[in-house]
């Protein structure tokens, strides 16, 4: 793959998201998207063929975050 992107997702209690994520975790026809729960984060690896294809991986990372901030947001106030 040509281009590899880490990016690291701070959170106090990692597996609740990552337990989200794992859904979009895999190979695509020319990208890879792996990731890993650590104590206080969940690291993701993005391995793609060309920038279109890191883009669409990055976006699906970032669509599920936004997903995530805005659901515990809502459990914070209710």
């Amino acid at each position: 793959m040509k281009y590899e992107l880490n990016l690291e997702v701070r959170e106090n209690k990692p597996e609740k998201f990552y337990k989200i994520i794992q859904s979009e975790q895999g190979k695509k026809d020319r990208s890879e998207l792996s990731a890993e729960k650590g104590e206080k984060s969940v690291i993701f690896n993005i391995k793609a063929a060309d920038a279109t294809a890191l883009k669409a991986s990055f976006n699906r990372v970032l669509k599920t975050l936004v997903i995530y901030e805005k659901t515990q947001d809502l459990i914070k106030n209710d």
